[in-house]
């Protein structure tokens, strides 16, 4: 997964075979936001400001939400800072096997 996130183009899903309709301001921020070069990717050059600016959010008042009167559709129960009951559990099980962390760092980690 960490190579492709490294090293390949972003793809978004087929809007016939997976009925899944994205804009084109949709895929645009998101491919901008996911730019590999962190000096050209949306938000390096004017922080949040650029990104708020993005014609996707043309129609969100983000002062409302940033100010936290916009009330979410839903909120989910949460048990605590280590609660996961609201991931797959497939997913919460699964072992962690990579990581961008160097060998040597992680063994550092354990003594």
């Amino acid at each position: 997964m960490y190579d492709l996130i490294q090293n390949f183009p972003v793809k978004f899903p087929d809007p016939v075979k997976h009925k899944i309709i994205m804009s084109e301001e949709l895929k645009d921020i998101i491919t901008k936001l996911l730019d590999k070069n962190n000096k050209t990717r949306l938000g390096s050059t004017n922080d949040v400001t650029e990104i708020i600016n993005h014609p996707w959010f043309a129609d969100i008042d983000v002062t409302a939400i940033i100010d936290k009167r916009v009330k979410p559709d839903y909120v989910p129960t949460v048990m605590g800072d280590e609660d996961t009951s609201q991931f797959d559990q497939s997913f919460t099980d699964m072992p962690i096997e990579a990581s961008l962390i160097p060998q040597k760092n992680l063994d550092l980690i354990d003594k």
